[in-house]
């Protein structure tokens, strides 16, 4: 009796459980996505609430772990919202990689950025977290390659998750976001970061005011962190609008780049809203991350750095 039910359980083993198991491969860099293509809903449990984000899986599918980017949406908007003017899960997708655009809080939805925004006082770093926390345990996430961009109230979030959880997201890029003049921002690694900025922008001002330090002086924040050469920083990309200056010899390889646009206000650089800008800010802001992604897998083979998180 009790040896079939031995054989019982190995074959409910052998048969059914692989059937709810993550099938994950990490020595080998290989897995299977539990979640279909496209957008899912999901809600997880942060801080005591209930939080919720929109996670993408891309079509291209394969065995291969994949990069995620995070979108976060600005003040009083919402993740569609802000995906129909940067299309993200788009580029997303070309580039077969996850996109979780997380939802804010407060009667107007927002985040608790770094210097921005009212009504909005939510542990958002402890959500970007758990966040990731979920795709490694949901998702063929690869750990290395973690990033974030976001818009206004959400450039502002990205801030605040390059001052303070840059011992888990591999790069970012804040889009009209800036850092607060009362905001303190200390790294606990070197920070790889691209910042779009519009020279007409009337709701987060270029040249900063009382409560946000200027676009430049922002910048400044990482170029001293991370122990950048002045003499160093070269014209990336200068078009008829746009102006791209990199510092590419910093601590540990890492660059900054920060890219001022002409004439454009508050809105995504190259959007169906822009009439302003020549280049658009989602491929360059991939492009950028992709770049890290080909510098932390040479670091990896080379020995210089290990996962699961690398340490600029």
């Amino acid at each position: 009796m009790k040896l079939n039910k031995i054989l019982c359980l190995i074959i409910f083993s052998a048969i059914l459980l692989p059937l709810f198991a993550r099938n994950v491969n990490v020595t080998a860099g290989t897995c299977t996505d539990s979640y279909a293509p496209g957008t899912h809903d999901i809600s997880i449990s942060s801080g005591g609430k209930t939080r919720k984000f929109k996670f993408y899986v891309p079509y291209g599918g394969g065995s291969s772990l994949k990069p995620a980017i995070f979108l976060f949406h600005g003040y009083a908007s919402n993740p569609d919202l802000i995906d129909s003017k940067a299309a993200v899960r788009s580029n997303a997708e070309s580039a077969n990689w996850y996109a979780v655009l997380p939802e804010g809080t407060g009667i107007i939805k927002g985040w608790n950025g770094a210097g921005c925004c009212p009504g909005v006082s939510s542990n958002d770093v402890q959500f970007a977290r758990h966040m990731v926390a979920w795709l490694k345990s949901n998702a063929c996430l690869d750990e290395n390659k973690v990033f974030s961009t976001g818009f206004s109230n959400g450039g502002f979030m990205t801030h605040r998750l390059a001052c303070e959880a840059s011992d888990l997201f591999t790069g970012f890029a804040p889009h009209s976001g800036l850092v607060g003049t009362s905001f303190s921002c200390s790294p606990s690694h070197a920070v790889p970061i691209l910042s779009f900025h519009g020279t007409a922008d009337g709701v987060v001002p270029y040249f900063g005011n009382g409560n946000y330090l200027s676009f430049w002086d922002t910048m400044a924040v990482y170029t001293e962190h991370n122990d950048c050469n002045p003499e160093n920083a070269v014209d990336i990309l200068r078009t008829d609008t746009t102006h791209c200056v990199r510092y590419s010899q910093c601590n540990s390889g890492v660059p900054v780049e920060f890219c001022e646009v002409s004439g454009l206000d508050h809105t995504w650089s190259g959007s169906d809203s822009d009439r302003a800008s020549d280049v658009d800010a989602t491929p360059y802001i991939f492009m950028f991350f992709q770049e890290l992604s080909v510098w932390t897998d040479a670091q990896v083979a080379a020995g210089k750095m290990k996962p699961p998180r690398l340490q600029f």
